[in-house]
């Protein structure tokens, strides 16, 4: 049985302004080509021949890759607008490249009203949160549940420097605590991974 070029991934791991981190894992060694967009205009490129460092593959076996883009750009994203992209794959040693785009291997990667996969380039906030609320937070996340978790989360929520009152695609995005990284989350009402 043949595997899929794609084996997991396209997965978003850090935004900032001037930086984007994605991974994703391949059945083979492949080229790749990625381009970033706002609107019409192309706001950067990168290929795997030119990207120096900034692309690292790491094989763990004959048919298992995984491929690190971290990539920083000269002019910062624009800030709460959405930036789309195509990553171009094709594999490694095939005379003649058949580049294989998102509709290719992950037609779900497009939000619903949008013409291909992308993000809304806010960046994350982590200096806006008030000092208090964290540390409450943190407590939180060691004693869970009674009445004080379930008001933290009401003021999480309520929280006016979240950048989920804007726009946003994901719906939210949540600091995990326990890690100090980010999370998406689908619901602003629920927010699975900032509680669990």
């Amino acid at each position: 049985m043949a595997l899929p070029l794609v084996l997991a991934g396209r997965q978003l791991r850090r935004l900032e302004a001037q930086r984007l981190v994605m991974w994703l894992a391949t059945s083979c060694e492949v080229r790749l080509r990625m381009r970033l967009t706002d609107g019409d205009a192309i706001v950067a490129t990168c290929d795997l021949a030119t990207a120096g460092a900034a692309i690292r593959r790491l094989s763990a076996g004959e048919r298992l890759h995984y491929y690190l883009l971290d990539l920083s750009f000269g002019q910062p994203l624009h800030e709460g607008r959405w930036v789309g992209y195509e990553l171009e794959l094709a594999r490694r040693f095939d005379a003649e490249p058949r580049w294989q785009g998102w509709r290719e291997c992950a037609p779900d990667l497009c939000y619903p009203g949008r013409q291909g996969p992308g993000f809304s380039s806010l960046g994350n906030r982590p200096e806006a949160v008030a000092d208090d609320l964290l540390s409450r937070t943190e407590s939180s996340l060691q004693a869970p549940g009674g009445t004080q978790h379930g008001a933290l989360i009401g003021e999480l929520l309520r929280f006016g420097q979240w950048h989920y009152e804007w726009p946003t695609t994901p719906a939210l995005l949540v600091l995990d605590t326990r890690t100090q990284r980010w999370r998406s989350e689908p619901s602003a009402r629920r927010p699975s991974g900032l509680m669990d």
